[in-house]
């Protein structure tokens, strides 16, 4: 399976330093279009109960090989339920997120996020051997305009993290995203050369782009990539790729 990552070619060549240093950047939730992303409500401390916070520890404890009792701070209900929120808005805030996609042909993500199609599509194998890629999960989209709210007691913890993370309105379906999380981690993220199998350039993107891109993949270890470029169909809203050889573009 290939995951796409649309980007632009920007004047900072950030772009271009993927191919440099093989690296791709783990951001922080703050920088998202989205206000609501990573940002659900939790659930309001007098809708738990005691039965909650037992389930709970018996989970840590039978999870963790911790005694019970050492789980026991004597806490109320509502404190240990602060402790808790307090420990996941922090863990949230230290850690990274890389947003791929699922299609490489939607219109709407060439415009939004390749520069109005100017810009290129990264493709990469799915390789959870990869650190880059070892924990990644699809982005689910909400039915209606509601949604559970986090609860901090969960007995299955570790998806409830994940769905803070991966669950987003439905008007954002289009996007079909697929997110790597690395938890208490953000920045630039080494990958594998094999894992970018292809580079596809946008219908509007330039041949001194397209060129300099080529050529960066030839003196960088990726000579294995397939190129493409996007053309429009004819009578259809819809793209199609063209291989391309990069010796017509290396001789320019």
């Amino acid at each position: 399976m290939l995951l796409y990552k649309y980007r632009k070619f920007d004047k900072e060549e950030r772009t271009w330093d993927i191919i440099r240093n093989n690296e791709l950047y783990f951001s922080s939730f703050r920088g998202f279009n989205d206000p609501f992303d990573c940002n659900l409500d939790f659930k309001i401390d007098d809708d738990y109960t005691s039965e909650d916070i037992d389930k709970f520890k018996n989970r840590i404890s039978e999870r963790r090989k911790i005694p019970k009792s050492k789980l026991d701070k004597g806490l109320s209900l509502e404190e240990y339920a602060k402790e808790l929120k307090g420990y996941i808005l922090d863990m949230k805030e230290k850690s990274g997120i890389l947003s791929m996609s699922c299609n490489c042909k939607n219109i709407l993500m060439w415009s939004h996020y390749a520069d109005n199609h100017k810009g290129l599509c990264f493709g990469f194998s799915f390789d959870s051997q990869d650190k880059c890629f070892s924990k990644g999960s699809p982005v689910k989209y909400s039915n209606d305009d509601e949604y559970l709210p986090i609860n901090v007691f969960a007995v299955e913890y570790e998806k409830e993290l994940t769905r803070l993370f991966t669950i987003k309105s439905k008007y954002w379906e289009y996007e079909e995203e697929f997110r790597f999380i690395t938890i208490n981690s953000k920045g630039l993220k080494r990958f594998s050369k094999q894992t970018l199998k292809e580079i596809i350039f946008g219908c509007k993107a330039s041949k001194e782009n397209i060129k300099t891109t080529i050529q960066l993949c030839n003196d960088n270890g990726f000579q294995h990539i397939q190129f493409k470029k996007a053309k429009k169909v004819i009578n259809k809203f819809e793209l199609e790729f063209e291989n391309i050889k990069k010796e017509d573009y290396l001789l320019i």
